[in-house]
């Protein structure tokens, strides 16, 4: 961070600490040392400064060691600096070397202390007066063939041409010389220090040759290390660019587009010769002075598995060959990486455009909806609830808002509600729950509630609800029992008044028996009959009246 918090290292940066990532995290780089302030000369500060990478060597006393410090600054859109990547290398082992190269060259005891390199003494006229054992190594004589021999003699035409003239200027001028040769393909640094007599002239040359073809190439391969790098950290860039735009709140589609083409160029290696355009379906966004050019790159924008549009980035001019034409492996992987964000970009639209459709649309059903229909959530209660509950309870649907369903379930209803609580709770819809609400005006309706679970991460949250009001058909319900319940009594008075009017009868009937013959008997037997033609009457109905109920019963109607 700019104020030297540490975000993290790398391995090798924890390792050369000797701390874990817990212990590194949050701290300042310099409290990681001991110091309370940060050092006199400080890389990250000098990049804060310039808003460009700073490089400062500097000798640590607290870790005992030399480090290359290089503060690679982040820019923000409004170009403040966001981040700081800071690479440290140690080169102690490089500075040291300097050092005891220096030491060992400014005195002829550098043949003891240095041998690995080829150290020779020379006259002023080029002939070997001494040589190290890494000499005869080099020369493949021993040291007695080489002694006396012209060192001229040994080496290629033109580098004895080379060595020649700089003995002579060595000689003349009582300076050292230094210089760099190659060898059978190997590269050489090679000192010439001249060494004095009693009166000051040039009688002795020293010569001092180093092996530096394997220095060189580690620090070639720094240098392309270090480079590849700084391209890694201008594509990092790029890609928290894009983020940004893509995550910025309320920004339009259109927007993201216009403004992301815009940093493209940025991440590519030659960002000045650097031109890019975005197409999607139709529409299209460049840069200023885009054209297409043979330099091309390009990544489709795809979009639930449909093409709907393509990144280009084109050079102005050419470029040396890299991995693809002129651009590197890692651009190719830039590209389609930000190809594929605006591809999910895309498809992140279209889907809040399909959600706030279908919303929409559920909305309307729900407000037209003759049912009540609403969500309720177990932490805040009512979330929505549609406007047929006015005509079903007499509320509004605002009354309702963040208030619990259980608080307006009648008391005789509680049980079977608290039943169905329970099957939802283990994430099972219930269907056709019967349930009692306290209306409004303190009346009752009965709902039958069709319920569904809503599930977020495997728990379960609250519940989906379609209510009918069946408080008419309810009422009906007890009406026609009520019906049934007479149908019932008149059954049973039936066949009681049965009962209570044959036995009469018979005794009237028998009596008749101890009177004389006569019309006034026949009249009385005549009636009785009547009479039981009316009883007979009543049994019949009595019976269909029983099929009837039977027949109800059977079909579930009563």
């Amino acid at each position: 961070m700019p104020d030297h918090t540490i975000l993290r290292y790398n391995r090798a940066g924890y390792e050369m600490l000797g701390m874990t990532p817990e212990e590194v995290k949050g701290r300042k780089c310099y409290e990681l040392i001991g110091r309370t302030g940060p050092c006199a000369v400080c890389a990250t500060d000098l990049a804060l400064a310039s808003r460009k990478q700073e490089v400062v060597e500097k000798f640590v006393p607290e870790l005992g060691r030399y480090l290359e410090c290089r503060s690679s600054p982040i820019l923000d859109e409004q170009g403040e600096v966001a981040l700081i990547v800071e690479q440290l290398y140690d080169i102690t082992d490089r500075k040291r070397a300097e050092e005891e190269r220096r030491e060992s060259e400014a005195t002829a005891r550098a043949l003891l202390d240095a041998p690995e390199e080829t150290i020779v003494l020379l006259d002023t006229e080029g002939r070997l007066i001494d040589v190290n054992e890494t000499a005869t190594r080099r020369f493949a004589l021993s040291r007695e063939d080489l002694l006396g021999t012209n060192v001229c003699d040994l080496l290629p035409p033109d580098m004895a041409e080379t060595y020649a003239a700089r003995f002579h200027e060595v000689a003349a001028s009582g300076k050292a010389a230094r210089f760099e040769d190659t060898w059978e393909g190997r590269l050489y640094d090679a000192v010439l220090y001249p060494v004095g007599d009693a009166n000051g002239a040039v009688a002795r040359i020293a010569v001092i040759t180093r092996d530096i073809t394997d220095v060189k190439r580690a620090e070639d391969a720094l240098r392309k290390r270090t480079q590849d790098l700084n391209e890694r950290i201008k594509e990092l860039s790029t890609l928290y660019a894009v983020s940004r735009i893509i995550e910025r709140p309320g920004i339009s589609l259109d927007a993201i587009f216009r403004d992301a083409v815009l940093v493209l160029p940025l991440g590519w290696q030659y960002p000045e010769d650097t031109v890019a355009r975005i197409t999607v379906r139709g529409r299209e966004y460049r840069t200023e002075r885009f054209r297409e050019t043979p330099w091309r790159q390009a990544s489709p924008i795809v979009a639930h598995a449909e093409t709907v549009g393509t990144v280009e980035v084109c050079y102005l001019r050419e470029m040396p060959e890299e991995d693809e034409g002129p651009f590197l492996a890692e651009e190719r992987s830039l590209i389609d990486t930000i190809a594929g964000r605006l591809g999910r970009t895309v498809e992140r639209f279209q889907a809040r455009d399909s959600l706030e459709k279908s919303e929409s649309q559920f909305r309307e059903i729900t407000q037209q909806s003759f049912d009540m229909i609403y969500t309720c959530y177990h932490e805040g209660g009512i979330a929505y609830i549609s406007p047929a509950v006015m005509r079903i309870l007499g509320y509004t649907p605002d009354e309702l808002i963040g208030r619990k369903c259980r608080d307006y379930v009648a008391p005789s209803s509680l049980p079977v509600w608290e039943e169905g609580r329970k099957r939802i709770a283990r994430g099972e819809p219930v269907e056709g729950l019967e349930i009692e609400f306290r209306r409004k005006d303190g009346s009752v309706a009965f709902l039958e509630l069709n319920e569904s679970p809503i599930v977020r991460d495997r728990s379960v949250i609250g519940v989906h609800v379609v209510g009918r009001d069946i408080t008419e058909r309810k009422q009906n319900e007890q009406l026609r029992q009520q019906a049934f319940e007479q149908i019932e009594r008149n059954i049973e008075q039936f066949a009681i008044l049965g009962d209570h009017i044959r036995q009469p009868l018979q005794v009237i009937l028998g009596m008749t028996e101890l009177l004389e013959e006569g019309t006034a008997v026949e009249k009385i037997r005549e009636q009785v009959e009547r009479i039981n033609s009316y009883v007979r009457e009543l049994d019949r109905g009595w019976i269909e009246s029983r099929q009837v109920r039977e027949f109800l019963r059977k079909h579930e109607l009563a």
